[in-house]
């Protein structure tokens, strides 16, 4: 994650992540896709695909590696995701 003097973004509901060396990040189109990490062996979602900065589109249509990409918080959001899963799963 990057501080907030590197990326602009809202620290309450947001992640901004520096996209790695060797590989492209998010495209035009993945808003609302995930952003997953393994914590002790485990796979979890962190955010969803907001948005990427300017330069990180300057040559194409998907983030450019080291440039960064906002996230939303899913954990701002778990409480409605866990009732949304409750309220359309099959009983």
């Amino acid at each position: 994650m990057m501080p907030k003097s590197n990326c602009s973004y809202e620290e309450d509901v947001q992640i901004c992540v520096k996209n790695r060396v060797g590989f492209q990040s998010t495209c035009h189109g993945d808003s609302g896709g995930p952003m997953s990490c393994k914590l002790g062996g485990k796979w979890f979602v962190m955010g969803a695909t907001s948005f990427g900065t300017l330069s990180n589109f300057m040559h194409g249509l998907c983030a450019m590696p080291e440039q960064r990409t906002v996230f939303m918080k899913m954990s701002n959001n778990a409480d409605w995701i866990e009732k949304m899963i409750q309220m359309y799963s099959r009983k």
